[in-house]
This record gives structure tokens, sequence and C-alpha cells, in this order.
């Protein structure tokens, strides 16, 4: 009758598989839905376990926080739709009690890189998803059907370029010039910051809100927006 022989190195290599397999870093997942109200979403993992030789999927992650770039108040944020990729990034504590009730809390149990203290990191991509067309090199791009600036439940009221202007206001247009609120289209918004540019007042002091656009630019956008407002009525 034959026996198993492990030495110590053995059992000691047995026992960090054993826990390097439920300590989780980060995953790439596949959103399948998305909730804009809590910026949560439910994740599918998209590589799966390899158990005793066998392909076997993830359960799905339900409520997984979304994190986008923000601070209090101000942020970027975009829809998720199912089937958009994410990297899934595992936390070193039980996130349950610091989620609900904010800084200063112990965790409930001493779990670590749980699969359930997992966030989203939306744009995690395989190389068969790279963006089409590709990005353009030696510029920054802001894509989307829909492109909103600003506070969407608020008119933005910019100030006139003089002495005295409010700091942290939009310098440029006249006062009593306003960007619509609402989810407006790339042309209405094309020609707003037109508008705008073509408005700053050029020669002044920068401590007086000048140093704006010259004579021949202003007279460009000044055909610009005139082109767009000729599109928009279909001439």
């Amino acid at each position: 009758m034959s026996t198993n022989q492990y030495t110590l190195t053995d059992a000691i290599s047995l026992a960090i598989k054993s826990a390097l397999l439920s300590t989780h870093t980060a995953l790439p997942g596949e959103v399948q839905s998305y909730d804009t109200t809590k910026q949560s979403a439910n994740i599918k993992i998209s590589i799966n376990r390899d158990i005793e030789g066998e392909s076997v999927e993830w359960p799905i992650l339900e409520d997984i926080p979304v994190c986008f770039p923000r601070s209090n108040g101000k942020g970027l944020s975009f829809p998720l739709a199912s089937g958009d990729s994410v990297l899934l990034i595992f936390n070193e504590s039980n996130l349950d009690r610091w989620r609900f009730f904010g800084p200063g809390q112990s965790p409930i149990d001493y779990r670590m890189f749980d699969i359930n203290d997992a966030v989203v990191i939306p744009g995690f991509y395989p190389a068969s998803g790279v963006m089409d067309p590709p990005p353009i090199d030696d510029a920054t791009e802001l894509r989307g059907e829909k492109i909103f600036i600003g506070d969407h439940s608020q008119s933005i009221t910019p100030v006139s370029t003089s002495a005295g202007a409010t700091p942290g206001t939009i310098i440029g247009a006249a006062v009593g010039t306003t960007i619509p609120s609402g989810k407006l289209d790339l042309i209405t918004i094309l020609e707003t910051f037109m508008t705008l540019m073509s408005n700053c007042a050029y020669g002044l002091a920068p401590t007086l809100g000048g140093g704006g656009i010259d004579l021949v630019t202003k007279i460009a956008l000044t055909n610009l927006i005139s082109d767009i407002g000729k599109l928009k009525a279909g001439d």
C-alpha cells in the first residue's frame, strides 16, 4: 500500500497556493447593467476560474461602485452599457461600513482582497476593443453622442470681461448671455463656445480678464458662427 509523502516545502507551497486562490487583486470585467442614480454596476468577471482543469465562470458581482474621476460636487461621468469592459480592483479591507457610513469605520470582519470588496474602473479593454477610429495622437478628445458641460439643472451665465469680474466665473460673453441647460447636441455646444470665444476682450491686462482673441480670429469665429446658424436652419 503506497502513501503520498509530502515534504515541509510541499506543505508550505500548498498553503501559499491555497491562500493566493482566495486573494484577489485586479481582474477585467464586463458590465451587465448600470444604475446611474447609485453609480454602481453589476459586473461579470471576464476571465474564468480553472478548477481541476475545468473552466468555471464567476458569479455576477452586484452593486459594485464605479470610480469616475471626481471630487465633491465636481467630476466627469458617462453612461455605461451592457457589454462595456472595465477593470475590477479588489480592496484590502471589507468596504461595507465605509461605503454606507463614510470614513472612520472599523471593518465588519477581517477579510482581505475579497471578491465582495470590488470597485469598477471603466475603460479597460482587450486589444480587440480599441477605439475606432483611433484617438488623435496630438490632441485631447471628448467623444460621445451627447456632451454636457456644467450643472445640467442650471444655465451658465458668463460675466463680461471687466475689472472686478467674479473669480471662477466664465469670462468672455456679455452679461446676460447664457449657455442653455439640458442635454445639448454637439453643434449647439460648438456654437455656444465659439460665441464665448468671439466675445473675449482683447488687449486688456490679464488681471482685468483680458488676453482674449485678436481681430482676425474674431472675424473668423463670427463667420463660423454664421455658417453653423445656417446649418442648424437647414440652409
